[in-house]
């Protein structure tokens, strides 16, 4: 029987990962643990579930698993902004603690896209949680090497679905659907990649238990087929959910000033994905959530 370890299951991708391993793989032992906040209305994961943090002491008492997959993080988040060592702690020091006290055969780090802050395709943060995810990425690698075991880091983009709450498509539909004026800071031009959970849960399934290659250490670049306009994003929403609310340009604000182009030919060509477009994704999350 194959033993399963996904940590971060009280959050959004944890949660939806966790669900569907427990309800699929019956012939398997999932442990999912994540920290004691209020879950999703997720009844199979809530049975499930083991609520401790990250510690040595506690992953010692895990034992071994086939597969791990790593979901636990604490996310970019303004009230942390300035603050190297919560990002230090919550996201580097308890990948460590996983490689040094449990043994694997198979490790999926979710990792981002925020590790690039500028056009070029070359790892550069320019906030904590982004240098915290590419220092442990780093860390993955230098593991992989010295121990050979097999490591997968998967770098997302914006995912979205039916718990997402902090993202640009969840903000903008709320005002939409509220007929609330939506605005754009700056000329709304720059493209964003965006990714329904529902693709991301199917690709981490099929990553787990796919036949390993040659290689110990796998990156791979996750997304949707194409990148689109903020505006653009704006007004699909608008047209669908029918609103009423006008749409502004707020000049003169400073924001991220790059465009998000994800280049997923890699996982295309091993795996066989079929992506979907950013489009299709914002659709399919209006018509499950707003409308």
């Amino acid at each position: 029987m194959k033993k399963i370890l996904i940590t971060g299951a009280t959050g959004f991708i944890g949660n939806d990962i966790s669900k569907r391993f427990l309800e699929e793989f019956k012939n398997c032992k999932i442990t999912i643990i994540g920290r004691k906040i209020k879950l999703w209305n997720n009844n199979i994961v809530k049975k499930n579930i083991k609520y401790f943090n990250l510690s040595k002491d506690n992953l010692k008492k895990l034992g071994n698993y086939d597969y791990i997959i790593h979901c636990a993080a604490l996310l970019e988040n303004k009230k942390f902004e300035n603050s190297w060592d919560k990002y230090y702690q919550s996201n580097v020091i308890p990948v460590y603690q996983i490689l040094k006290n449990i043994n694997f055969k198979k490790f999926i780090f979710l990792s981002s896209g925020s590790i690039f802050s500028s056009n070029n395709s070359f790892p550069n943060p320019n906030n904590y949680y982004g240098l915290s995810k590419y220092i442990s990425e780093k860390m993955l690698e230098i593991f992989s090497i010295k121990k050979k075991n097999k490591i997968i880091v998967v770098r997302l983009p914006v995912v979205i679905g039916m718990n997402s709450i902090s993202n640009i498509v969840d903000k903008f539909a709320k005002d939409f659907v509220n007929n609330k004026t939506v605005k754009i800071y700056g000329h709304g031009k720059l493209k964003r990649n965006i990714i329904h959970i529902e693709e991301v849960v199917e690709l981490i399934t099929k990553l787990t238990f796919m036949k390993d290659n040659k290689y110990n250490f796998e990156v791979f670049d996750f997304g949707s087929s194409n990148s689109m306009n903020i505006i653009d994003i704006a007004f699909l929403i608008k047209k669908i959910t029918n609103s009423k609310s006008n749409i502004v340009n707020i000049k003169n604000v400073r924001r991220a000033n790059y465009n998000v182009n994800i280049n997923i030919n890699k996982i295309k060509n091993i795996m066989n994905y079929k992506p979907i477009s950013t489009r299709k994704s914002i659709i399919k999350l209006i018509e499950q959530k707003y409308l």
